[in-house]
């Protein structure tokens, strides 16, 4: 058999998602290489083909396929009845590209290709070649085009979709029983849009002995009809020790707490990791995140690799010493050729290595939004991006190396009949000696490090190569405090060098406010105690991960911490000004769990519309839970809310620096609407004139405005102004005092607002009430217009 080499960047985080990312583990690994055998979809002999696959679970195993290829087309096609007419492009025998692996390297990737129109499209399906097991498909583009309208309400109820899925599970694994499985109610996806096609997903984690395993669920996606549309199934023939515990639950909780430590941060609001952001809020966090896993058996506190965390591994934060040279600004903007001088200075690039001309221009960087050159090196000047290249991200006013990175393209598992890859070598220099070069180079790089930067002690993971022997991560602290987020990462090679820099989520000092805590840290941490417990679950580990190779996971019994009542678990920290519990990763608009109740909404005329909004994380519920459906509605407000409505994460997506970003002045830049505003300009629902003219996102929202807003969302401005005279508004006792009466005559038509005793109150503010109940008036109209609610004029203009 022959065998093809596959190659991946190392220490990249690797995120098999047939589901979403937040459905599957992530991991960083470095290149490996798998069997692949790869099988023409036609008649004809075995030929080789690049896979693309990510990991083996044992590349020694015999890809003996008990499961023809033929038969995994037919069960796939009878899953999948949209598949009939689909052709199969390819069919490879492999170890299946997702992570954790499968338990077996014989698994048939099918990849599909459908006509729509003049055009084709294609994606993958992988199915068990050993027993005939789905293990992930996901289906896009047009294929459900028919069923893909808009409509609401869905012809399944959310519970009518649990037992679908479960039914399709049954059919899909066999070798999964539907009874071992349990529907994980904390861990589904929240952020599904509230317009649109209807999508249901759900997470079934198997129970073994009645214990939930970290190493065995299964994801699915159906549409409002009962139609599936993605699915993935995780792990199987894993081997599990005793369920009977060691330790009890209250002695872990007891170890737990004696290690467990709270730092007070500033947390961005809303963007967590995605750009810098100007809104923060000052909280209490865990920061020992080391002792997350607890062997139930031994009392250890686990490593990612299953062996127990040394007593002498301690995470904590260091000061940065001021040594070595110090970093100094550039004199004004640089040219490339000025930029490529800062990064030659260096001396880690090799003078023969050229600038490649094609690879290397001028761009917003991301997540900065500043103007930056991404510079890129090779041996002959082209635009080759393959082992030992170069690249490099300059700002090009202050002159700061933003990324720096020597490409590393390496394979390190073992395949039948091939020599044993190369191990790790032994690193040149000591730990200490390590340590003093990345603060010799951190003083070089960063402005201020010695002031600004604290060096994380013991949040580094073991080497993965010689090139990566090192790993140094720099945290960022303001006012004293530290900045969520705001991080920079070195690796350095066993010689000392540098071999990668990146610097993340950089804001502005002047952007970070300066708060002061008023609830204290033995407070907060009597908080936490009080709802902390232990959970007992089973979880995988890979012995091996840290060098880089695969073999099968072991299986042990543990304890992690879980925060009760709060779905986010140890995400969710303590707002140090006001005492209330957040999640660190909640929206600018969804404070608190979406699965509350509002205190103050039961009897409301509106309650089942607010409360929707509330499942929807649209409307955010106040420290008592109140939702207040009496307060009025800023312009921006209501703008965010149909931005999130219509495109869950459009936030980080036109967040500033992102090419989305649609360039608002400096005081819209700052407004907390500014994705909102970018958002409705791409989507031609927002005139740039209009920003010019008056328009005020702080402004309280009228009933006119929001008749206006509405046909525009509806696709019918353009027919509004055929509509200023239309009887519907002509004989409102205040027709003189509306200003479009158009939009008001298509908001009545549509049935999404009405006059009370023959009046409109065209300056009346609307409340959060009212807007729910339009909201939804909203959705239920979808699929009965010309055009998707909030798709923008066919000749829009921007």
């Amino acid at each position: 058999m022959k065998y093809d080499r596959i190659w991946r960047r190392a220490g990249v985080t690797v995120i098999a998602a047939a589901l979403g990312t937040s459905w599957v583990p992530a991991v960083s690994a470095n290149s490996i290489t798998v069997p692949v055998v790869s099988v023409a979809s036609g008649s004809g002999p075995a030929q080789l083909m690049p896979a693309g696959s990510m990991m083996t679970a044992n590349p020694e195993e015999s890809l003996e396929a008990k499961f023809t290829k033929e038969q995994a087309i037919e069960k796939t096609r009878a899953l999948f009845p949209m598949l009939k007419e689909a052709e199969v492009q390819n069919v490879e025998l492999g170890s299946g590209r997702q992570y954790p692996p499968a338990q077996t390297a014989a698994v048939w990737s099918i990849t599909w290709q459908m006509q729509y129109g003049s055009g084709s499209y294609g994606f993958q399906s992988q199915m068990d070649a050993t027993n005939g097991d789905l293990l992930q498909i996901h289906i896009g583009g047009p294929s459900l085009s028919e069923d893909d309208e808009p409509y609401y309400p869905p012809k399944l109820t959310r519970e009518q979709a649990v037992e679908e899925a479960k039914s399709f599970i049954a059919k899909a694994a066999g070798s999964m029983s539907v009874s071992d499985l349990k529907l994980n109610e904390q861990k589904q996806p929240r952020r599904t849009s509230l317009f649109g096609p209807i999508e249901y997903q759900f997470l079934f984690t198997r129970h073994v002995n009645g214990i939930p395993s970290g190493s065995e669920s299964v994801g699915i996606s159906l549409n409002g009809n009962g139609q599936v549309t993605s699915f993935y199934l995780q792990g199987g023939s894993a081997v599990y020790p005793s369920p009977v515990p060691a330790y009890s639950a209250e002695e872990a909780l007891k170890r737990f707490k004696e290690q467990f430590q709270l730092q007070l941060a500033y947390i961005p609001k809303g963007r967590w990791g995605m750009s810098p952001t100007t809104e923060y809020f000052l909280g209490w966090q865990p920061v020992n995140k080391e002792i997350y896993t607890l062997d139930a058996q031994t009392g250890d506190f686990l490593q990612m690799t299953g062996e127990a965390k040394p007593a002498s591994s301690v995470q904590g934060f260091q000061a940065v010493p001021k040594q070595g040279a110090v970093y100094t600004a550039a004199p004004g903007e640089l040219t490339k050729e000025e930029a490529e001088e800062r990064v030659r200075q260096l001396k880690l690039i090799p003078e023969e290595m050229l600038l490649s001309k094609e690879a290397s221009s001028a761009q917003e960087h991301y997540p900065t939004g500043r103007k930056s050159w991404r510079l890129h090196w090779s041996e002959d000047g082209k635009p080759v991006f393959a082992d030992n290249t170069w690249s490099a991200v300059v700002d090009a006013t202050s002159g700061q190396i933003m990324e720096l990175r020597k490409e590393i393209y390496s394979s390190s598992v073992m395949i039948p009949g091939e020599k044993a890859v190369e191990q790790p070598k032994t690193p040149s220099i000591t730990e200490e000696a390590a340590k003093s070069k990345a603060f010799d180079l951190i003083n070089q790089l960063y402005p201020n490090a010695a002031d600004e930067l604290k060096w994380m002690k013991g949040f580094s993971y073991g080497p993965s190569s010689n090139d990566h022997a090192f790993q140094f991560t720099f945290q960022r602290y303001v006012h004293d405090i530290m900045v969520v987020g705001n991080q920079i990462h070195m690796t350095l090679n066993g010689d000392g060098q540098l071999a990668s820099y990146f610097v993340s989520g950089m804001s502005e000092p002047s952007s970070v406010p300066k708060l002061e805590p008023v609830v204290t840290e033995e407070q907060a941490r009597k908080q936490y105690e009080e709802k902390l417990e232990m959970e007992l679950h089973y979880q995988s580990f890979h012995p091996d991960m840290a060098a880089g190779v695969q073999a099968k996971p072991i299986v042990k019994l543990v304890y992690s911490p879980k925060l009760r009542g709060h779905e986010d678990g140890m995400g969710t920290v303590i707002d140090a000004v006001t005492g209330v519990f957040r999640s660190m990763w909640e929206s600018s608009l969804s404070e608190g769990s979406s699965d509350r109740k509002p205190a103050d909404v039961e009897g409301h005329w509106a309650e089942k519309s607010l409360q929707t909004l509330v499942e929807y994380q649209l409307l955010k519920l106040d420290a008592e839970g109140n939702v207040d459906p009496s307060g009025t509605v800023r312009t921006g407000e209501f703008m965010t809310m149909m931005a999130q409505a219509l495109s869950p994460y459009f936030e980080p997506m036109y967040a500033a620096g992102n090419p989305r970003d649609a360039k608002l002045d400096e005081k819209l830049q700052k407004s907390p609407y500014a994705g909102a505003i970018s958002y409705f300009l791409e989507q031609r629902l927002l005139k740039r004139e209009e920003l010019t003219a008056g328009f005020d996102p702080e402004g309280l929202l009228t009933r006119e405005a929001l008749a206006g807003w509405l046909t525009r969302l509806a696709g019918y401005e353009k027919l509004s102004t055929h509509l200023t005279s239309d009887s519907s508004v002509m004989s409102l006792k205040d027709y003189d005092d509306i200003a479009d009466p158009g939009s008001v005559a298509v908001a009545f038509k549509l049935g999404l607002m009405n006059a009370a005793e023959e009046t409109f109150r065209p300056k009346d503010t609307i409340t959060r009430a009212e807007v729910a109940e339009v909201m939804m008036r909203l959705v239920y109209l979808q699929g009965k217009t010309d055009k998707r609610i909030g798709s923008g004029p066919v000749n829009g203009w921007r």
